[in-house]
Formats: C-alpha cells, structure tokens, sequence
C-alpha cells in the first residue's frame, strides 16, 4: 500500500483519475516482475515454439498439441491423482515472454479492431498488469507409468511457458 495514490479530479494521461487508482508509473516491471514469486509447477512442451503463430485462443486449432511434465513436490504424480476423471483443465500460466520493459496500460489497442482501443481487462492482450493467463485445454491423457504428464490438445501456449497451476474444468 505504499504506491503513490492520485488525488481526486486531477487530470492524467487517458483523462480524470479516481481517488483509489494508482498511477501508471507506478507499474514500474522492474518493481512489479519480481514480485511475482511464484515457484512454475511445470513448464509447456508445445507444437508453437514461439509467440507469432500460437492461437489467441486453443478451440481456434483443436488439434493443436502440448504436454506438461509437473515438477510439483517430491511425489508429483500423487498431485495427479482423479485428474483423469475430467475432459478438460484449466491452465494458469505466467506471461513470461513479454520481457521486463513493458508498461501496462489501461486502453490497448488490439490488432483486430483496427485502430480502435479497449480496456485491457476486456481483450486477451498478454501485457496486463500482472502477466498471468488461463487457458482452457482439453486432457486427452494422464500418463501413469510417467506418473507426472499430461497430455492437452486445443492449446494456446507457447514452448516452454512456466506453469503455475492446474484446475479441474466442471461445466
């Protein structure tokens, strides 16, 4: 609580700045990035081995493929334990690929609206101002004999994007 509040009234960059909003310069990603310390459970292993080219969405390419080895504790394959009982899985995930000099900002503009802003909470833009997504993947397997490996297909993650949870999905 000791970022630096506006003052009712006063004017800002994007127009008039409530009493409780905090400044945009104070999202400083050098401040912001580290406090973010959080242990990955897995990393993705994925058919998209960078950003241009992965879907905004996994139901856009429903044979898109990933696997995910879990790292978590000292038995990890105790933690998988009734998964297999689900169709799909909620993956939460870091946005680590947008390096450490972005700033986020409250309007965006994304590449579809040709032009025209939106604010950040209503787009899937990865430059938020806590880099944390969600993707809803289909679970076609539980490895056993691994013991810690799932296998997803409708994916939307990138190589290599560090895990930070996973949760049942119940329609």
């Amino acid at each position: 609580e000791n970022l630096p509040r506006v003052r009712k009234g006063k004017l800002a960059q994007g127009g008039r700045v409530e009493e409780d909003c905090y400044e945009e310069r104070t999202w400083d990603p050098k401040v912001v990035m580290p406090a973010l310390t959080m242990m990955p459970i897995a990393h993705v292993k994925s058919c998209f081995p960078r950003r241009n080219g992965c879907p905004r969405q996994g139901s856009v390419v429903p044979s898109s493929r990933a696997k995910i080895d879990i790292v978590f504790g000292t038995n990890p394959h105790h933690s998988l334990e009734g998964l297999e009982d689900f169709s799909h899985v909620w993956i939460l995930f870091v946005f680590d690929g947008n390096g450490t000099n972005y700033c986020p900002r409250p309007h965006i503009y994304p590449p579809r609206l040709l032009g025209a802003s939106k604010g950040v909470f209503a787009t899937r833009s990865p430059h938020r101002p806590y880099p944390i997504g969600i993707s809803l993947c289909k679970l076609e397997k539980v490895f056993k004999v691994e013991g810690r490996t799932l296998e997803l297909s409708g994916v939307d993650l990138v190589e290599g994007t560090p895990v930070i949870d996973i949760k049942p999905y119940i329609p």
